[in-house]
């Protein structure tokens, strides 16, 4: 009995460890693809998913992300909101990303 509750505790565990995981997956996508895009190194990060709030779909996620960029040696905070993304099988496509509306202040 005590070692089907461990089995059972354990397996909950890895479970909640391995969506924990998968969570930050398109957020780290994204940061991949700006840096690469516009050639610049985002220094701090951090997101929102908002498809609790406005979408329910396992296919369709939307995301605000805010972040922090050096350019031209000077530290800028920035954000865009609702960074559309489309899953398809094992790949994510960024549905709006050469049409985000980028705001960014000085630091």
């Amino acid at each position: 009995m005590t070692i089907l509750f461990f089995i059972i505790v354990l397996l909950s565990i890895l479970s909640y460890m391995f969506l924990e995981d998968k969570k930050h997956e398109v957020p780290e996508l994204f940061k991949e693809k700006y840096e690469k895009v516009n050639n610049v190194k985002i220094e701090k990060f951090s997101f929102e998913r908002l498809n609790n709030k406005m979408v329910s779909s396992k296919t369709n996620f939307i995301y605000n992300f805010d972040y922090i960029v050096k350019k031209e040696n000077k530290e800028y905070i920035c954000n865009v909101k609702n960074v559309k993304i489309k899953k398809i099988e094992d790949e994510f496509i960024f549905e709006n990303f050469n049409s985000l509306n980028e705001k960014c202040i000085q630091k």
